[in-house]
């Protein structure tokens, strides 16, 4: 399960996130939400939670590459195995979205606002 829950969480950071400091708090926010790691991909494939994976199941983005899968799959595996401590986020979007929720951002990375 382990192997399976590694690709679910590269295939995220892979489309959601551009640089390391983006993609460990995106793996974050989804470990967190996961709960555990056999709901990874559970929480990856959720309707409407992650806009590249949305599309990408859509048909209107390309899955990423085996080299890039394997970039992501080694943070994915360092993320679940505690290499990287874990930041304290549960929510993230990109800055096209105007936060209607009314939480108070805790970071800024790039173009993503984390909660």
């Amino acid at each position: 399960m382990l192997e399976l829950s590694v690709a679910c969480l590269a295939t995220a950071l892979y489309g959601e996130g551009s640089t390391l400091d983006q993609k460990i708090a995106i793996g974050s926010v989804i470990i967190r939400s996961a709960k555990s790691i056999d709901g990874i991909c559970d929480e990856v494939y959720k309707p409407h939670r992650y806009e590249y994976i949305d599309l990408m199941r859509a048909g209107k983005l390309e899955p990423p590459s085996k080299k890039e899968l394997l970039k992501n799959e080694l943070i994915a595996l360092d993320l679940i195995k505690g290499k990287y401590k874990l930041k304290p986020y549960k929510h993230f979007h990109d800055k096209r979205i105007k936060n209607p929720w009314g939480f108070q951002p805790k970071e800024v990375i790039g173009a993503l606002t984390f909660y």
